[in-house]
């Protein structure tokens, strides 16, 4: 499950992580294009150049860091900082 944060009033992250859970800080569009990702308190970067392909790079890069041995995080939430949606 995919949940979209908007960071316009900056919240602390700590509140809004669950135990299962990743949070992934979603920064502007780069100049080159494309919106570069990375998880909070774990290891995995992404980027994607549209919304909908950085959705499907961030869960093709979950699956890839947790192997079958290590428990999958239930809910990845997008953290938009510096964006602005209408």
């Amino acid at each position: 499950t995919l949940v979209l944060l908007n960071c316009l009033d900056r919240v602390d992250l700590a509140e809004k992580m669950v135990a299962s859970g990743i949070i992934f800080e979603v920064g502007e569009e780069d100049l080159d294009g494309g919106y570069p990702a990375a998880a909070l308190g774990f290891g995995i970067l992404t980027q994607g150049d549209t919304i909908d392909e950085l959705r499907r790079n961030l869960m093709e890069a979950v699956d890839c860091y947790f192997d079958e041995g290590m428990e999958r995080p239930n809910l990845i939430r997008l953290y938009f900082c510096g964006m602005s949606f209408l």
